[in-house]
């Protein structure tokens, strides 16, 4: 009888110390969207909204801040959260600074670790709302968007457009509407509002940052301002008809309804756009 009551005895330790493990556990290990949240806040933070607002048809939102300090509106379209705006953080989320070429072009062209630009070296006209351009190795580096989000892959840019109604739909539904305020009056996100295909229906709020050219023929400078938007991926591929080594991108013009994924010179400055990272399972 006493080796009965002593097993059971230290069976209902054994219960009592798992239960309390088990508890400890829970407060130890929060989930990936609190460490998200609970991060320093002079780093990024990512606040999403109530889903109150997709029942009221509208898309959900939300916002995150990058290391810099800029916020920027965040969207989610399907299953996917994506920035609802232009990348313009001048430094890497480990607070480490991207080099800026400025004028000089010859730096430009030969940056294989990773450079951003200001529209025709212009900050302040063009940082807000346009963003900055950066070439295709800042994108490599996996550090240019703040933590807990990434620069998309091509996949990821073809379950948008996919979910946007295809290839030759989804540029429609992506592009931002509307006008913005400046010293001369209303300047057109998008150039010509009369042919420009735009709803924005999605939140997505593309915008025509134009872009750093470097062609093969080894001319460079800044163009399509207004008038196209490019936004890397992080992927890339070989171009065995021009052999070059290429990044690809997302492009979206002025007056066509359609989204197109292409590729060209990694030296090359576009805007980025960053999806959040999924929570793992």
């Amino acid at each position: 009888m006493k080796a009965i009551i002593k097993s059971l005895k230290r069976t209902h330790w054994f219960k009592a110390l798992m239960a309390l493990f088990v508890c400890l556990s829970f407060l130890i290990l929060p989930s990936c969207q609190k460490v998200e949240i609970d991060q320093d806040p002079m780093l990024d933070i990512d606040v999403m909204s109530s889903s109150a607002l997709a029942k009221k048809g509208r898309p959900t939102v939300g916002k995150i801040r990058d290391v810099d300090g800029n916020w920027y509106k965040t969207v989610k379209i399907g299953t996917q959260w994506w920035m609802a705006e232009n990348l313009k953080t001048t430094r890497y989320y480990d607070g480490s600074g991207i080099s800026y070429p400025g004028d000089d072009m010859t730096a430009w062209i030969n940056n294989t670790t990773g450079a951003y630009a200001w529209y025709n070296n212009e900050e302040a006209t063009y940082k807000n709302p346009y963003g900055a351009l950066y070439n295709w190795y800042a994108v490599n580096t996996d550090k240019l968007c703040p933590r807990g989000w990434r620069v998309p892959t091509e996949a990821d840019f073809a379950i948008l457009i996919t979910y946007c109604g295809g290839q030759f739909k989804a540029g429609t539904k992506l592009k931002a509407t509307g006008t913005i305020e400046e010293e001369d009056g209303l300047w057109y996100l998008w150039v010509d509002q009369a042919y420009v295909a735009a709803t924005n229906e999605s939140g997505f709020s593309a915008l025509p940052g134009g872009f750093h050219y470097v062609t093969l023929n080894g001319s460079y400078g800044y163009g399509g301002i207004g008038f196209w938007g490019q936004w890397w991926t992080a992927s890339e591929y070989y171009d065995n008809v021009n052999n070059y080594e290429a990044g690809v991108y997302l492009i979206l013009s002025y007056g066509a309804e359609d989204a197109n994924l292409q590729g060209y010179l990694k030296p090359n400055g576009y805007s980025v756009r960053c999806l959040k990272d999924q929570c793992a399972p």
